[in-house]
């Protein structure tokens, strides 16, 4: 490959590493700003523990929904449990992003769940091809 072209991939994979890094710090590192002390009740400015999770928690739900929200119902779509519609999902996205405390939702029942999965197939023995036949 020609030296210039391998340059520019190498600083575009520099620049996508960058943001990766930056975005990961501003998530899990980054102080709560006023807004989010607000929205999750924060008395003092340090979130502790749960408070710490509710923040990133509401970091990535806003991201997702301010950069690819069908994207992201349509992922937690296909591993939700019967019955949750996508208007569903969005809100509470929504409501996560707001910073409201939204608990998580029912897992399905054993036999919910092994109604959902699929049938096991039936064995009828290993076909070779023969030579000939």
């Amino acid at each position: 490959m020609p030296l210039p072209i391998r340059l520019a991939l190498a600083a575009l994979r520099a620049c996508v590493a960058g943001v990766a890094v930056a975005v990961t710090a501003w998530v899990s590192l980054a102080g709560p700003t006023p807004q989010e002390r607000a929205a999750l009740d924060l008395a003092s400015g340090v979130p502790t523990g749960d408070d710490r999770a509710a923040l990133r928690s509401m970091r990535l739900a806003g991201a997702a929904m301010a950069v690819a929200p069908e994207m992201a119902v349509a992922l937690v779509l296909s591993r939700a449990p019967a019955g949750v519609t996508a208007a569903d999902v969005e809100r509470a996205y929504r409501r996560i992003a707001a910073g409201d405390r939204v608990p998580p939702m029912a897992q399905p029942t054993p036999t919910e769940h092994a109604a959902r999965a699929t049938p096991a197939r039936r064995d009828i023995g290993a076909r070779f091809l023969t030579p000939g036949g």
